[in-house]
């Protein structure tokens, strides 16, 4: 059993069942930088662990009819094939392209964005605002699909950013769909990874054994400083993993498998 993935399970569970952010953006980096597991793997593993997380808070969201099922169709629309397209052009990169580079650099250059897209949120969306293109809708998810395929993180920060700016809908409808469209999105990403060999089964169940405690330990803990402080404090956390990956990302390898090879535990 991997204790340091279940450990930070716990406290990334943890977070999340304080603040209900988080988990998507620090998983994937405490997994790289902390605990040394290859990119492409983390990746892999992350949105299996996400994809039964989210189903969770899908379902509960259902119960409560804060889902619209039409955005969550045309985000879809765009993701899921971008999210298969990515993940095998990741896959058979040729021998002289890192996948190690391309994955901390991308996922570097995401978590940047995140801490922007966290500080930029706003509480409600635009009232009266028309109904969002679904052509704009599926083209937010494809961008949204390629990026959270090789970075795992993305799904729920940029989508929701895109909710609440360019959709009319209501926050509790607009986190419900977004946290339906994320397992869709995260459960097609993992079977894409699952099927090329980057997922690891083990290191997945450690994480959920962390983690399901980690969110219902964090669900009965006060929040005692304020959202706006919260947010600032992980943006930053963000800013700093970000940097981190992008200084990895820079650092060259002297010996290179082949990408698949080197994912596989």
């Amino acid at each position: 059993m991997n204790w340091g993935a279940s450990l930070a399970g716990l406290v990334v569970g943890t977070l999340v069942g304080m603040t209900g952010v988080g988990g998507g953006s620090l998983m994937a980096p405490v997994l790289i930088l902390l605990l040394g597991v290859d990119p492409l793997r983390a990746v892999g593993s992350d949105l299996a662990y996400a994809s039964v997380t989210k189903a969770v808070g899908a379902w509960q969201h259902a119960r409560r009819d804060g889902i619209d099922y039409r955005v969550v169709r045309w985000l879809a629309l765009g993701s899921v094939p971008a999210a298969l397209l990515a993940v095998a052009i990741a896959s058979h990169l040729p021998p002289a392209v890192s996948s190690r580079r391309l994955v901390t650099t991308v996922l570097g250059s995401v978590l940047l964005v995140s801490a922007a897209a966290l500080l930029l949120r706003r509480r409600r969306a635009r009232e009266g605002a028309p109904p969002a293109s679904r052509w704009l809708l599926a083209g937010i998810g494809l961008v949204v699909g390629a990026l959270v395929a090789l970075t795992s993180v993305g799904s729920g920060s940029l989508v929701i950013a895109a909710l609440t700016t360019l959709t009319p809908l209501q926050a509790r409808r607009a986190v419900g769909t977004d946290v339906l469209h994320a397992m869709l999105l995260s459960l097609a990403a993992a079977l894409a990874h699952f099927a090329v060999g980057t997922v690891d089964l083990q290191l997945t169940g450690a994480l959920l054994l962390g983690s399901i405690p980690g969110v219902m330990l964090g669900s009965r803990l006060p929040a005692r400083a304020p959202e706006r402080v919260l947010r600032v404090v992980l943006a930053a956390t963000l800013v700093l993993a970000g940097s981190q990956l992008l200084r990895v990302g820079r650092v060259p390898e002297r010996h290179e498998a082949t990408p698949v090879a080197a994912a596989r535990p």
